[in-house]
């Protein structure tokens, strides 16, 4: 179910297309602009840890892939780093 605060996104092939962020995966099957470029046999592609992060330049796209707050190890390794941070912040007191 939506709600009004949903954060708002643009599709990755016509910037113009902006919809509340569950929206989006319709959207992206969609979308015209997505149909005319697989029409036109230009490539897509899509991120390794979400495929909801869409790219139609490649090297924007491992650039992404480099900082994607979805890598489960980037993920536990924020895990481990707010544990650190509160167990530093215990032993302070």
């Amino acid at each position: 179910m939506r709600s009004h605060d949903d954060l708002y996104v643009h599709c990755p092939f016509n910037y113009a297309h902006v919809m509340p962020h569950p929206r989006l995966q319709w959207h992206l099957a969609k979308c015209p602009a997505k149909a005319t470029r697989e029409k036109n046999g230009l490539p897509t592609y899509r991120c390794f840890f979400n495929s909801l992060h869409i790219y139609i330049d490649k090297e924007k796209l491992k650039e992404h892939e480099s900082n994607c707050s979805d890598d489960p190890s980037r993920a536990k390794k924020r895990e481990l780093d707010q544990i650190t941070h509160v167990e530093t912040t215990d032993a302070a007191q």
